[in-house]
Parts: C-alpha cells; structure tokens; sequence
C-alpha cells in the first residue's frame, strides 16, 4: 500500500471539495432554470463564484421557495455581503 503524505491528503480532500461546490452550483443554476426558464447570464456569474459549500447549500433551498429569479438575485446579493 502507498505511503500518502499529508500534502497529498490535503490535495485530494480540496479537489474533493472543489468538485462537490462545482457540482452544488450546476445544480443551483438548473433548479433556477428550471422554475424560472431564464437566468440572467450576470446571476449565472455570480452564483458561478461562490466557493462556499454552506451558503452553497442555503441558496439551493432559497432558489426552490423563492418568488422570481429577481428576488433570489437579491438573496445572492445579500448573502454574498455576509
């Protein structure tokens, strides 16, 4: 069995991190998309930069209750400033 060194540890879990995150805001984008047939391109953007796996996940619950795409923008909006 290889030895693996605590770098390499270190550098799978963030990879594993990176494509979980991706993969949250691929889904947010669509349920978006789905309830909403259009997503302005600077929304897609903006959710496209979120690197946070906890806010990640508020907004996927935020995107399937919200009212329009303009009201879940202006959730992104604020919840980015926190």
């Amino acid at each position: 069995m290889p030895h693996i060194t605590s770098i390499e540890r270190i550098a799978t879990q963030k990879g594993i991190e990176l494509g979980i995150n991706k993969g949250i805001r691929e889904t947010l984008v669509e349920i978006l998309e789905t309830r909403f047939q259009s997503v302005p391109s600077t929304l897609k953007d903006r959710i496209l930069e979120i690197d946070d796996e906890k806010l990640l996940k508020l907004l996927v619950k935020k995107a399937v209750v919200t009212d329009s795409v303009d009201m879940f923008g202006k959730i992104v909006d604020s919840s980015s400033c926190s």
